[in-house]
């Protein structure tokens, strides 16, 4: 399973809308030192997603909707094209909307929208818009909306900002503990492991059971800087143990997806790392739960269905 992916189009934006270019070729430039490939990231569809699936042996993806609409004067990605994927490959991508609390009344009812009519199973939340996620007056609504609708898995991006005109300040992790603390209904999914504030994202997840961190993005060195991700999942396992993470490959942001995937079933912690750290081995049980079923048993999901 996947816990990050994504989809957009962009067209009518790209050729009109400086900030939409600036970012798209941004995302184009990461791409290709990454993949060395060229790629158009102008429009991205959900054929493209389940290609991407079935082409790296991802079952499951979970498909996020975004705002930002500072930069792009709408939503990036909205939540009827979301929901529209969901509803093409209902037993292979699974929908999380997005609001942004500053919005106030507006935010409530979009989520009404998302959960009632789109049918989507989670939010996702992306506080670097301006607001910090333990807000009692601008975020803890929506968090008692979510209860009151049912909806039970909020995923925050947390830690390094996507664009220049965003701030760091609100999305560092200590910010979720009151979230979680106050909300034991919800399951609370810590995007990018927080990175760079890691040993912080460990250090709440370990007073909060109900807090996953979701190791999405920050995998894909694995291919070229292995020791770094060793460390921040060994931090993860020592601390938390294998129930709490969870991968994710922010495609199409991070294209490395098929060459991570192999480089992560294969590998192995280093024994180095194992003597000086105290990080566990990663065993065919944490690669497991790791690779989907921490992820699906968050989403309600039976594994045994999937087969």
């Amino acid at each position: 399973m996947d816990c990050e992916t994504h989809i957009w189009d962009l067209r009518n934006l790209r050729s009109r809308l400086r900030e939409a270019d600036e970012f798209l070729k941004s995302l184009e430039n990461r791409a290709k030192v990454i993949t060395g490939k060229g790629v158009d990231l102008t429009c991205v569809t959900v054929d493209d997603l389940l290609k991407m699936m079935d082409e790296c042996g991802v079952d499951v993806a979970v498909c996020l909707a975004l705002g930002f609409k500072k930069t792009f004067k709408r939503m990036w990605v909205p939540n009827e094209l979301v929901a529209e994927a969901a509803r093409r490959a209902p037993r292979r991508i699974i929908g999380f909307g997005y609001v942004n609390p500053i919005e106030g009344e507006a935010a409530l009812l979009e989520l009404e929208h998302v959960a009632l009519e789109l049918g989507l199973r989670g939010l996702k939340l992306y506080p670097l818009e301006g607001f910090y996620p333990n807000d009692e007056k601008v975020a803890f609504p929506v968090y008692e909306k979510c209860v009151e609708l049912g909806i039970r898995n909020v995923a925050f991006h947390m830690g390094r900002a996507a664009m220049p005109n965003l701030r760091l300040r609100y999305a560092h992790p200590l910010h979720l503990e009151d979230v979680a603390e106050c909300f034991p209904e919800l399951n609370i999914i810590c995007f990018h492991a927080a990175y760079p504030w890691i040993d912080d994202a460990v250090a709440v997840a370990g007073r909060c059971k109900n807090i996953t961190i979701a190791f999405s993005y920050v995998c894909a060195p694995i291919t070229w800087a292995p020791y770094w991700v060793f460390e921040m999942l060994g931090k993860a396992l020592r601390e938390l143990g294998p129930d709490r993470i969870c991968w994710g490959s922010d495609w199409p942001t991070y294209a490395n997806v098929k060459e991570q995937l192999e480089a992560l079933r294969k590998a192995k912690m280093p024994e180095e790392l194992q003597k000086k750290y105290g990080f566990p081995e990663l065993t065919d049980d944490v690669k497991r739960k790791f690779f989907g079923e921490n992820m699906a048993r968050i989403l309600g999901i039976e594994t045994k269905k999937l087969v």
